[in-house]
């Protein structure tokens, strides 16, 4: 048979016909779900990458705040001075209630180096 056709009676016409409507469902179905499973990829790939980003924006911000905290401790302790400073420059990121803790982390950090 070789991929050849068949005309002995009309049950091996139609036998041959839904073969080959079978095979050529079973290629789409497969090329379909490759192609959602790239798609899936691609979309989480780019999920993960905008995630990762933003991620280390916040650790970066983060560090950078604690360092403007270190420099100015070294110039003055007034609690009110550095809080001032910092909400000058990172107060459209973090709350007042978190700029106040990473003033007293920087300050319990610089007690147990002292």
């Amino acid at each position: 048979m070789n991929n050849e056709e068949v005309s002995l009676n009309e049950h091996f016409i139609w036998a041959q016909k839904r073969i080959k409507e079978l095979n050529q469902d079973r290629r789409t179905d497969i090329m379909d779900s490759e192609m959602k499973m790239m798609d899936a990829r691609i979309s989480g790939r780019e999920i993960g990458e905008k995630v990762g980003e933003k991620r280390g924006k916040e650790i970066a911000t983060r560090a950078g705040v604690k360092k403007l905290i270190a420099t100015i401790m070294k110039f003055s302790t007034d609690s009110t001075i550095i809080f001032d400073t910092v909400k000058e420059q990172y107060g459209e990121y973090f709350s007042d209630d978190e700029l106040k803790q990473f003033i007293a982390e920087a300050k319990t950090d610089s007690l147990r180096e002292a």
